[in-house]
């Protein structure tokens, strides 16, 4: 999981008050109830503005990573040297309405794959705020960060999408037509209107 306080638009909102409790904890509660996850972490940055945000996932005892704030794929890279896994699952920490039951139907195709990305992002019908990618470790660490341009440093995964092809990369996408409203947290006036909007997503798992 990614975060970071120094938000352009909406600086702190990770830790702003969501239904009743900081921002992220909705998002690190939901996660820690999937199957098949050993450990949640969170990526963040080692720059002065994410101190609180450190200071609490200490004080909840979450495990963290500290390093780049504008070069993340180099924070991923740096954070699965310190807690290598086979595959690790990306999630943006503004996102705490994500559906616990839509991460554990991806995770479970994640341990029976041989695609290094599977991801919800791409031909969805998935709200924004619902997006989970899964990604084999062993081929994200093998890239050279050094290769990248500014926007794939940043947003970590455009180089895979643009350098992946079938099968590497699974697609995983909803039956669902229905329209969504944005489930992301970008500005107060999101967390506001999520906080109090009665449109709910509630994943319905393919059959």
């Amino acid at each position: 999981m990614q975060a970071r306080m120094s938000s352009s638009r909406f600086p702190g909102k990770i830790l702003a008050p969501f239904r009743g409790k900081p921002l992220i904890l909705n998002l690190l509660e939901s996660v820690n109830e999937v199957n098949g996850i050993n450990e949640v972490v969170v990526l963040t940055s080692n720059d002065q503005t994410d101190e609180p945000l450190v200071a609490y996932l200490e004080k909840l005892k979450y495990s963290f990573y500290r390093g780049s704030l504008n070069n993340v794929f180099q924070r991923f890279q740096e954070g699965l040297i310190k807690y290598p896994c086979d595959y690790f699952v990306r999630i943006c920490a503004d996102s705490p309405l994500i559906d616990r039951k839509l991460i554990q139907a991806m995770v479970d195709i994640a341990t029976k794959s041989q695609s290094d990305l599977i991801t919800n992002t791409k031909g969805k019908r998935f709200p924004k705020g619902q997006s989970i990618e899964i990604i084999k470790s062993q081929v994200f660490a093998s890239i050279n960060h050094l290769d990248l341009n500014e926007e794939e440093l940043e947003h970590v995964t455009p180089y895979l999408y643009k350098t992946f092809d079938f099968p590497r990369v699974q697609y995983y996408e909803s039956n669902l037509t229905m329209p969504y409203e944005d489930m992301c947290v970008d500005t107060l006036e999101d967390l506001r209107r999520l906080e109090h909007s009665s449109s709910i997503f509630r994943f319905i798992e393919k059959v």
